[in-house]
């Protein structure tokens, strides 16, 4: 055990030394495209201008550096797309640069130096972008020397000269090597070189869009195919290995998908130990094939896999979220193994709709406080999906299933009957009265029998209708504006009240204040966090609090997960509060239990998370 020490600390020396050593990765193909203009442009003019006018005997250098340039340009665009192997590409700007010396030394002026400056400055920026640090300073050594050497044997170019040379390009190695890299790191993760979630998005729906483009034109258009791998029991590599050594293994695992990729498949890391693959191919016949070789790959690491082939009209958020479903399944499955989201999606859909009928749709409540005294004055209720097969379903995976298969007002009304049946058992412990509040799709308000529905449902559980708050989306009142702010009004005379939720994401406009009868504001968990991190943004709440206070409308901060957001939102005047500070979701029982405990004295008010809210989700 005493050796332990030692050897971490020789692991992460070795971590921090292989970090210090690795060179930058190439920059994208569009910011090396991007260079490859500018250069072109900049680095003729200049050429031009040191050569002097047509008729002088520094034309000749002129001519030769401006086409070299224009072929240096053109290297990079090719060797960004990949049709230049980095072999190539070296021996290419070597060659260049002993034709800028023989060019030099056929023209024997004085501003040949000057001259051939400008065309070893394009060699060394090519070499910052289209490869690595390491490639950079070999070239920059090359030109340094050949100057010298000129100046040497020809004197071509001056002392002052020479030493200009090589200033110059040290800072255009400086200078072109950080716009290149900074823009190619944009989408690429700091830890795997892999493209970033960002990055592989953006491909996605290229991919899609042009494959929708085929197919509207009558051709034959390819299968895009997504593939999410997640690693196996990893936090067990880093409970095991430590951090470094869970980096380790992730540029490992990186490396080796990488190169079990065929040609036509793009791979990237999406968040921590989970990759994603794009595959465009005529079927999905390959899919399970990749599979397999990319599990096999990764050994001894096992990977889950989920996979989904893309369907007409699909956007990209809708196929990676199907894909997610199908890891999901695989997971359930025992991990190490494929599924497929058609047949997964069925499956769900079936015991959806048993869950319905039965129902074993549960809820979660999550209490909303007074930010200045934590008393719980309301609580939220979120759906839950028990499945006797399969444990606790997310509700990542079992409401967009809802939402494809016309599920959701069914899911809806169940949620509504078991929230104000589970409410009611918490008031009656309580001794007071609560607000209840429940989301309400876009799908649900356009519905003539929404307000009846609700109307039924309060009369049946004898749920005050005065103490239900129906949260809807501003994307869901923009969508179809005359239908649900019909319905809208329909349920303030009924005497429910109403909420915008997740205001704060998106084009959130203050108009919408003024358009939407609404009593309640709901601030999104993104806008909340970053409360604590931007002035702006408390300016903003600021601002918005007074605004609301004069409307009338009581703003409820939602994702209040800090002790310091937790005091923010107080201090700015939130009416109410609600996030994991205060509790998780839980089911009425364990709620229950929990404000019991809590007000027994001498226990903490704020208890560490239970096991069943992580099965829950959030």
């Amino acid at each position: 055990m005493e050796h332990q020490p030692p050897r971490r600390g020789l692991a992460r020396a070795r971590g921090t030394a292989r970090r210090l050593t690795t060179p930058p990765s190439t920059a994208s193909p569009v910011a090396a495209a991007s260079l490859a203009q500018v250069l072109l442009c900049v680095s003729a003019v200049l050429a031009l201008v040191v050569g002097g006018l047509p008729g002088h005997p520094e034309a000749l250098v002129a001519v030769l550096n401006a086409s070299g340039l224009l072929g240096l340009g053109l290297a990079l665009v090719v060797r960004c797309r990949g049709q230049l192997g980095a072999v190539g590409l070296h021996v290419l700007l070597v060659g260049v640069s002993l034709g800028a010396s023989a060019a030099a030394l056929a023209a024997s002026a004085s501003h040949a130096s000057t001259a051939f400056m400008v065309w070893y400055c394009a060699v060394v920026a090519v070499a910052v972008a289209a490869s690595s640090w390491s490639g950079a300073v070999a070239h920059v050594a090359l030109a340094v020397v050949s100057a010298a050497l000129l100046h040497l044997e020809r004197g071509t170019g001056s002392p002052t000269a020479v030493l200009v040379v090589g200033c110059a390009l040290v800072l255009t190695v400086v200078v072109t090597g950080r716009a290149v890299h900074s823009a190619g790191d944009a989408g690429v993760d700091g830890l795997t070189r892999l493209p970033t979630r960002r990055a592989f998005e953006q491909r996605l729906s290229s991919a899609l869009e042009k494959a929708q483009a085929q197919a509207n034109a009558g051709e034959q258009a390819p299968l895009v195919s997504v593939l999410l791998l997640d690693l196996d029991h990893f936090e067990v590599v880093n409970r095991t290995h430590g951090r470094d050594g869970g980096d380790d293994a992730l540029r490992t695992a990186a490396g080796q998908l990488r190169a079990a990729l065929p040609s036509d498949a793009a791979c990237a890391r999406l968040e921590g130990d989970r990759f994603a693959v794009l595959l465009v191919r005529r079927d999905d016949a390959a899919v399970p094939t990749l599979a397999r070789d990319l599990q096999r790959a990764i050994a001894p690491l096992q990977a889950s896999v989920g996979a989904a082939h893309a369907e007409a009209e699909q956007d990209y958020t809708t196929l990676l979220r199907r894909a997610e479903v199908a890891l999901h399944a695989a997971k359930e499955a025992g991990r190490d193994c494929l599924r497929t989201a058609d047949s997964y999606d069925e499956q769900l859909v079936r015991g959806l709709r048993r869950a319905l009928l039965n129902p074993s749709i549960q809820v979660a409540l999550q209490p909303l406080v007074d930010p200045a005294t934590e008393r719980v004055l309301g609580v939220e209720a979120l759906a839950r999906w028990h499945d006797p097969a399969r444990g606790w379903v997310p509700p990542a995976v079992f409401i967009p299933v809802a939402e494809k298969n016309g599920l959701i007002p069914d899911l809806g009304q169940v949620v509504l009957e078991r929230a104000c049946r589970d409410a009611l058992q918490l008031v009656h412990h309580l001794g007071r009265p609560l607000t209840l509040t429940v989301n309400a799709s876009g799908a649900e308000l356009v519905r003539p029998q929404y307000v009846d529905d609700v109307a039924a449902v309060l009369h049946r559980t004898q749920w005050p209708a005065r103490d239900l708050v129906v949260e809807v989306t501003e994307s869901s009142l923009d969508a179809a504006s005359q239908d649900t702010l019909a319905t809208v009004e329909q349920l303030k005379q009924l005497g429910v009240r109403v909420a915008i939720d997740d205001f704060g994401t998106g084009y959130s406009a203050f108009s919408q204040l003024d358009n939407i009868p609404a009593e309640f504001l709901k601030l999104d968990t993104s806008f909340t966090a970053t409360t604590t991190t931007s002035t702006r943004r408390q300016a903003m709440l600021a601002a918005l609090v007074t605004l609301c206070g004069e409307l009338g409308i009581q703003v409820i901060a939602e994702g209040v997960e800090t002790a310091e957001q937790a005091e923010l939102v107080a201090r700015f005047g939130c009416d109410l509060a609600q996030g994991y500070h205060y509790a998780r979701p839980m089911l009425v029982a364990d709620l229950i239990a929990e404000l019991a405990r809590r007000s027994a004295p001498g226990h903490p008010v704020h208890p560490a998370p239970a096991l069943q809210d992580h099965a829950l989700g959030s």
